[in-house]
């Protein structure tokens, strides 16, 4: 605004001096005064005037036009008086056409833009800021935007913060009477609040919130409509600065502060200004985000615990929401006391909708109390003051970030130290907080770490205890309750499309209803066929249902829809899964099948799962020594104490003379009876995080071509043009480095899912120069020769052979499939077969195949191997005590 002023004002100072008195200085002078006021009106008209006054869209207009006038004045002014008119209409023209031709929807457009996934529920060009709620209908939500920044949304994480925020201070306070709140957002802090205390006075910089707290009416209670709220328009420091009111309860929920606005509400000046206007005995409570860049978030510890020194910090966990808390003392709860205040608040807040229904849900999100923040915070000087504010304005710094919450991570204790007056109840409370305290642990862990493993370590922790409902646990593996409401009121509204059933049917998977789960997904399918995320969670539905011979077909269905490199990877792991799965319904006491089942699904990550797998393992093998020191190798690094110990315990009686276990035994056992003594074993189990990887040995084009490789939509096929991107890179990739293999290979393999297997021979053949005599490299140059025109039986069950050799089973099938049909008088034809789907666990149709086989050739010598592999077949069929190969067939 200045610039255009300044525009403006030099042709006219210019025009001024000209016909003025024609001394330099005058003319000078009179310059740099007209550009000086001009500057200082701009600067006012159009940030306080313009833009507020007639919003963004006409004020940018405005501007324009006042630019374009700048240009028009010297025509104007040295035109003859004749023409002047005719310039002055030209430049009304040209603003009139402005205004009549930019779209009005212009800047809700480009938010649109930026979210393309999502649909707007309420926009407005605010005199303060641009206010958009999406609705983002992939992922069941909606989030409010100020300015492009994101600042609440109804995750239920999100809820559970801001209600808590806004009741954690009343319920510690023994009686509040009044209240401030700095900003609104989408007023869940000021929804939970109002009702607690006597009075509510909000204040935020924003008057345009009516909108907003509509769209979030649910989550905050209608607090827009509550007679207790006051709202006051004004900048949260300056309130505080302006007004000498003093509270029970000062609450800040101000946008995180690593935005440019709200920084100055997390220094000490800040801190120091809301002490003043605490009454004695008071509290005060502030949002916060973690991870914050570098050491912000110690920083910030730091300077809040320097004005407020009984400081405690709370963190919704499997989530980046967090409360510091300022008590007038150390933070001392009456439990009895507290659980009688917080039951029916919970209730009038509608806390119960989202997870917390008691005391100790509320109780387990506490993270740090004073003693733990006293000794994570030991040495550490740093403050964040006005003057330097050194948690902000530094770019970069995740990776330090995340590590700085891990050192604060290793201090976490439960609540316990600071509960007193338990009763009776103290031994089931001790119990409960000590498991939210490893579900609080393991799902913070997960966030930071970006590790699903840890959030189903998590689940296996509350099962274990009998808390399968646990909605942490349950959001953190996209499953609570709130998502599964979203998606189900899309559905009954008629609104719902093949993204919302196959989040529901997810749901229905997660919950263990594997009927409704496929009912679901493929009405998925049926609305969309292209949806390749929908086919893969149908498949492992079909696996977990014992459905195998659906979930071998949706396997391929799904790769051959959208062949990226991840999901051909997650398809060869899940496909040997289910071979596995065939024979154990065949050999459900097989220990071995058992064992390899554990290391398939430890493959795949499913930690939890291999655990299971391995305890049954053991328990089948009668006394194996080798499974139970797996299984409890398996426990301990699940974290899970009483579980490694009766895996210790066996093994101390299978094999006495080794005293490894035994002293296994007796430090578990101290670990089972000693929660801080675990605590302290936590901490020495080194957290890997290391987001700065070794150096790639492969150029950068490899890189980006694996990116492009994956590089699929989510409710769709990856394009042909991605794929063959990938594999223009992987040439370029090639002639960088011409000695790396596996540029070769995946070059190679994307060829042949492009259908050019002459190309994929080539890079095959390539490779050999490079290795010469590589098995694999052989195998699949012969395999791609015979697929060129390999169609006779002796062909075909050699290109069976080669992709059994790949560890392609399934496809290996196929193919000796087509050489039966061919010829299915050859005793060859039929074993090749059979002993395929031996090898998968089809067992019935390779019994099948192996009699028809035996038929053809009844007095050689393979047929008497045929007949002992029969008679091993007859045993198992007759064992068999699950059903679903007889209902697939």
């Amino acid at each position: 605004a200045p610039t255009v002023l300044m525009g403006i004002a030099v042709p006219l100072a210019v025009q001024i001096c000209q016909r003025g008195p024609r001394r330099e200085g005058t003319t000078v002078g009179t310059v740099y005064a007209v550009n000086t006021v001009g500057a200082i009106l701009g600067a006012f008209a159009a940030g306080f005037v313009l833009i507020p006054t007639v919003g963004l869209h006409k004020g940018l207009i405005a501007v324009v036009s006042l630019n374009i006038l700048a240009g028009f004045l010297p025509l104007i002014s040295e035109a003859r008086p004749a023409r002047r008119l005719v310039w002055a209409g030209a430049f009304v023209g040209v603003v009139a056409l402005l205004f009549l031709a930019a779209p009005t929807t212009l800047f809700r457009g480009l938010y649109q833009k930026y979210q393309p996934t999502a649909d707007i529920l309420h926009y407005k060009e605010g005199k303060i800021a641009n206010v958009v709620v999406y609705d983002f209908v992939k992922s069941g939500y909606k989030d409010l935007y100020l300015n492009a920044i994101e600042e609440a949304s109804s995750r239920i994480w999100h809820v559970q913060l801001f209600k808590m925020l806004g009741i954690l201070p009343v319920v510690v306070h023994p009686e509040p009477d009044n209240a401030l709140m700095i900003a609104f957002g989408a007023g869940m802090s000021a929804g939970a609040c109002v009702d607690e205390v006597e009075g509510l006075d909000c204040v935020d910089l924003n008057p345009d919130i009516t909108g907003v707290a509509k769209v979030f009416t649910h989550e905050n209670r209608d607090v827009i409509n509550n007679p207790g709220l006051n709202m006051i328009v004004n900048d949260g420091r300056n309130a505080l600065l302006l007004d000498q009111k003093q509270y029970s309860l000062i609450i800040s929920d101000a946008t995180n502060p690593k935005t440019f606005d709200s920084w100055t509400l997390y220094t000490q000046e800040f801190y120091e200004l809301v002490k003043s206007r605490l009454k004695p005995g008071a509290v005060f409570g502030q949002w916060v985000v973690m991870p914050l860049p570098y050491d912000a978030m110690s920083i910030l510890l730091n300077t809040f615990k320097s004005v407020f020194p009984h400081t405690s910090f709370w963190c919704i966990y499997g989530s980046s929401q967090c409360i510091m808390l300022g008590t007038p003392e150390r933070l001392e709860i009456d439990y009895r006391e507290f659980s009688d205040r917080l039951l029916p608040m919970l209730e009038r807040v509608g806390f119960p909708e989202y997870g917390v229904e008691d005391a100790d849900k509320f109780l387990s999100f506490m993270l740090l109390g004073e003693d733990e923040l006293d000794r994570a915070l030991d040495g550490f000087t740093k403050i964040n003051t006005d003057d330097l504010p050194a948690a902000q304005f530094r770019i970069g710094g995740e990776v330090e970030g995340v590590k700085d919450f891990l050192k604060l991570l290793r201090h976490q204790t439960s609540i316990l130290p600071y509960l007193t007056n338990l009763g009776a109840e103290e031994e089931r409370v001790k119990g409960t907080l000590e498991v939210y305290r490893s579900l609080a642990r393991r799902l913070t862990l997960g966030f930071l770490l970006n590790n699903t493993g840890e959030y189903r370590e998590a689940e296996e922790v509350a099962t274990l205890a009998g808390m399968t409902g646990d909605e942490n646990v349950k959001s953190a593996l996209r499953y609570d309750s709130e998502r599964k409401r979203y998606f189900t009121r899309r559905v009954a509204a008629g609104v719902g499309d093949a993204n919302d059933h196959n989040n529901l049917g997810y749901i229905y998977w997660q919950e263990g209803d594997h009927e409704r789960a496929i009912e679901e997904l493929e009405r998925a399918v049926e609305l969309n066929p292209d949806f390749a995320n929908a086919l893969a969670n149908l498949a492992r539905v079909y696996t977990d249902a014992g459905r195998y011979d659906e979930a071998t077909a949706t396997w391929f269905e799904a790769r051959e829809l959208s062949p990226t490199r991840n999901l051909l990877a997650t398809s060869k792991r899940q496909l040997d899964i289910i071979h596995l799965l065939r024979k154990i319904c065949y050999q459900p006491d097989s220990s071995a099948l058992r064992a390899s089942l554990a290391e398939l699904l430890l493959a795949e990550g499913e930690t939890v799962e291999a655990a299971r797998a391995t305890s049954v393992a053991a328990e089948l093998s009668q006394g194996e020594p080798q499974l139970y020191f797996r299984l409890a190798r398996l426990y301990e690094n699940l974290e899970l104490v009483d579980q490694a110990l009766a895996a210790y315990e066996t093994l101390a009686v299978l094999v006495p003379e080794d005293d490894r276990f035994r002293r296994a035994v007796e430090n578990l056992d101290v670990l089972r009876q000693d929660p801080a003594a675990k605590q302290r074993w936590l901490n020495k189990n080194e957290i890997v995080f290391d987001a700065e990887s070794s150096p790639d040995e492969h150029p950068s084009t490899c890189g980006e071509a694996r990116k492009l490789w994956n590089d699929a939509p989510f409710e769709g096929k990856i394009g042909r043009e991605n794929l063959e991107r990938a594999a223009a890179l992987y040439e370029e990739s090639i002639e960088a480095k011409p000695d790396d293999l596996h540029a070769y290979a995946d070059a190679a393999r994307i060829y042949e899912l492009l259908g050019d297997l002459d190309r994929a021979a080539t890079f095959w053949r390539q490779g050999l120069e490079i290795m010469p005599g590589n098995r694999m490299a052989e195998s699949n140059v012969r395999r791609l020769e015979l697929l060129a025109d390999g169609d006779d039986p002796e062909e075909l069950i050699e290109i069976g052979q080669l992709f059994r050799a790949n560890g392609d089973n399934d496809t290996a099938i196929e193919f000796f499939g087509r050489a039966v049909e061919t010829d299915p008088e050859s005793f060859q034809t039929w074993a090749n077969l059979a002993a395929g789907l031996d090898e998968v666990g089809r067992h019935r149709e390779a019994a099948r195949a192996y009699e028809r086989a035996r038929a053809l050739q009844p007095d050689s010598a393979a047929a008497r191997v045929i007949e002992d592999r029969l008679q091993r077949l007859s045993e198992w069929l007759d064992n068999c005590k699950i059903n679903g190969e007889e209902k697939s067939e």
